[in-house]
């Protein structure tokens, strides 16, 4: 958290994530720029801007047009450093000699972190040379072969890094092979083998293809399980008797216990919201005498 007064200007690094809060009405200038320090960052930002459809009144303006220029000056200083030494050499010296000595003054002139820097726009140059998108091309300066610009500063930055012996990963020391290592992981797997509980499996009790005798339907033969206030009956049995009582009415449409009118006589089903009716029998009982 930091604070800036009146007159004070704050430089935020590249790639912070951050928030701006005025606790009072403020004039305050801000914006946004580009340099060779951070080039690796910002190109990051660029394609995760280009990932999540950022739009265009939220990003650099023409930030791909100057990562050309960005490239193209440096092989310009590359380029004015050879002239100058084979001006100040009247004898004739070697061109690789010579290409060695500017590459020698190029990486003493920049840190390890900027030449990293350029290597990686070097990489997304030669991308944006081979794209077809309307998009990309429009950003590509006039009268520059963007193809070549890519291919000669990713040569250069290549012979840079192997001068200075730079990576952007170091490499791990190696550790050197312990002879007693292998038998004691054998131990310790051993010995977590041993303490591990043995999990306890309850075996699973098979079930009959029948109901057991205080469960099933009364009727002699049947195996299915008796209902809830069907009298010792299945459901299918309870509605046979019903049927036989009632004088020989379809069984198959008269509703379970519990689900039909409350009106004796009625064989319908009770409806939701009729207070235990049927339709037809609440709007019965809704009717009031004229």
């Amino acid at each position: 958290r930091g604070s800036a007064k009146k007159g004070q200007t704050m430089f935020i690094p590249s790639g912070w994530i951050h928030a701006v809060f005025t606790p009072k009405d403020s004039l305050v200038f801000g914006g946004n720029f580009v340099h060779r320090h951070s080039l690796e960052m910002q190109l990051t930002i660029f394609r995760l801007e280009k990932k999540m459809r950022v739009g265009k009144d939220y990003k650099f303006p023409s930030y791909q047009k100057l990562m050309w220029y960005v490239a193209w000056d440096f092989l310009k200083e590359h380029d004015d450093l050879m002239m100058q030494k084979r001006d100040r050499d009247a004898t004739n010296v070697n061109l690789i000699a010579r290409e060695e000595m500017v590459i020698q003054q190029i990486c003493g002139k920049y840190p390890n972190h900027v030449l990293l820097g350029y290597k990686a726009l070097a990489k997304e140059l030669e991308s944006w040379s081979r794209s077809k998108q309307k998009i990309t091309t429009d950003q590509f300066p006039e009268n520059m072969d963007v193809a070549k610009v890519a291919i000669q500063l990713r040569e250069l930055l290549t012979k840079c890094i192997a001068h200075l012996g730079v990576s952007k990963k170091e490499e791990k020391p190696k550790m050197k092979p312990d002879k007693n290592m292998k038998a004691r992981l054998e131990k310790k797997r051993k010995h977590s083998q041993s303490s591990r509980k043995k999990p306890v499996i309850t075996p699973i009790k098979k079930c009959s293809s029948s109901p057991p005798a205080n469960k099933i339907c009364k009727v002699e033969g049947c195996k299915q399980y008796k209902r809830s206030k069907c009298d010792g009956y299945c459901a299918t049995h309870y509605r046979e008797q019903l049927s036989l009582q009632s004088g020989g009415i379809d069984y198959h449409v008269i509703p379970p216990p519990g689900r039909g009118c409350k009106v004796d006589g009625c064989n319908k089903y009770k409806k939701s919201k009729c207070e235990g009716y049927c339709l037809m029998c609440f709007r019965a009982s809704s009717v009031k005498p004229s």
